[in-house]
């Protein structure tokens, strides 16, 4: 009698076993289709919701629009090939050696979305309320913020938020540049770290790109 309860209680363990395997891969499933391909747009979308909430709807909406009107009229000037609009974004995998700017495009996805900015670019970076930050042509400066590498101090590359990077726009200070796309830095007068804001939203950005650039960047794609 012991051993039909024991048999039967293992079946139904394995039973159970065997729902969990399948309610665990069935959500794995849902998270793939609803969130997994569209992680980005839910990433956007949280982080224009917390932007609402910290200036009102009423100011987020009008500063939003102005934007989206400025891209529009840069695209119908210049192009849309030319022209992209999105967010700041301090990229780095391995290989790349350090941070690379770039600004991430509206509506796209991985590698898709990233958008370098190379010399000759024109650059407009959007604070919060609307103001500009920058507006300028981008003229990288590699030596400054050069620190040498400890373990190899023959070499070096520069440094900001002791973070290694690869250039900073001349004329800038290494912190105040690195800061536009380190969202989450705040720093002070004396660009100083002083805290990190883990809720911060990245600014908004165009770019258009120097069509000597914008030609090396179709020829390397195909």
């Amino acid at each position: 009698m012991s051993q039909k309860r024991s048999k039967k209680a293992q079946q139904e363990r394995t039973l159970l076993e065997r729902a969990a395997l399948h309610i665990r891969g069935w959500t794995y499933h849902l998270y793939w289709r609803l969130i997994g391909q569209n992680k980005y747009r839910w990433t956007v979308l949280h982080e224009r919701m917390r932007l609402m909430w910290r200036m009102g709807p009423v100011d987020y909406l009008r500063v939003w629009r102005a934007f989206r009107a400025e891209c529009a009229r840069l695209k119908s000037e210049h192009g849309r090939e030319r022209v992209k609009c999105g967010r700041l974004d301090a990229f780095a995998e391995t290989g790349t050696e350090g941070f690379c700017w770039e600004v991430y495009e509206d509506g796209k996805s991985g590698y898709d979305g990233l958008v370098s900015l190379d010399k000759g670019d024109h650059l407009k970076i959007f604070r919060h309320d609307g103001t500009v930050a920058f507006d300028g042509i981008v003229d990288p400066d590699p030596k400054a913020g050069y620190r040498p590498f400890p373990l190899n101090p023959t070499y070096g590359q520069p440094c900001a938020f002791d973070c290694w990077i690869h250039w900073t726009q001349r004329g800038w200070d290494v912190e105040e540049w690195a800061a536009l796309f380190f969202h989450s830095v705040i720093i002070s007068d004396k660009h100083e770290l002083l805290r990190e804001d883990t809720d911060a939203v990245p600014l908004r950005a165009i770019v258009i790109k120097n069509k000597k650039t914008l030609k090396t960047d179709d020829e390397v794609s195909e």
